[in-house]
């Protein structure tokens, strides 16, 4: 179901909020934060999202949106190889994390503090990965005479959730270090399998 369109100060809220999650975390950031940023008082953001758990669903839903409508143009884009639509996924992820501040991914920063979020914000941090995986096994597919040449010890299934882990543990581990070879070792995994 599409998200709707949010007025311009919703947007400046949810940008915020996006930012401070994929800095921080869930649990380290609050409404005074994200008034303080935007220059507004926290009643103002009550009124469009009364609860913390509300915004962080908005958040994820609006960045699930951008990001799946990114992805479908990659997919449907048939002047890409397989190759160059994984290596074009590593760089749009990295272009709202590591190269944007070195923020965490959204749902890698949300899956962390998994043991204290809200039921609904958990099913909407598996929603985020699940469409991500989805994506990956749909794209592996439309190449799957290309994929069993390739003789992997995977399944389309497998090697699409082997290629989301492989990226989360990149991205996860490229900020640690603040050493980007992580990262590159992902992106050299798919420039040498595909």
């Amino acid at each position: 179901m599409p998200v709707m369109k949010p007025t311009t100060m919703q947007e400046k809220i949810l940008n915020t909020a996006e930012s401070l999650i994929q800095t921080m975390g869930y649990n380290a950031f609050s409404y005074k934060d994200v008034a303080l940023v935007v220059g507004i008082k926290t009643s103002s953001i009550h009124y469009y999202y009364p609860t913390k758990e509300d915004l962080a669903v908005a958040v994820i839903e609006w960045q699930l949106e951008r990001l799946t409508f990114s992805l479908n143009e990659l997919k449907v884009n048939p002047s890409l190889t397989l190759q160059q639509k994984l290596l074009r996924l590593v760089e749009l992820v990295l272009s709202v994390t590591l190269n944007n501040d070195m923020k965490m991914c959204l749902g890698g920063m949300l899956a962390s503090d998994v043991v204290s979020l809200p039921e609904k914000l958990k099913i909407k941090v598996r929603l985020f990965f699940s469409s991500l995986e989805k994506w990956l096994s749909e794209v592996l597919l439309e190449e799957n005479s290309k994929i069993e040449t390739l003789r992997l010890p995977f399944s389309i299934e497998n090697l699409s959730r082997y290629l989301l882990v492989q990226l989360e543990g990149g991205l996860l581990l490229s900020r640690l270090y603040d050493d980007f070879s992580y990262i590159e070792t992902v992106k050299q995994f798919i420039k040498t399998t595909f």
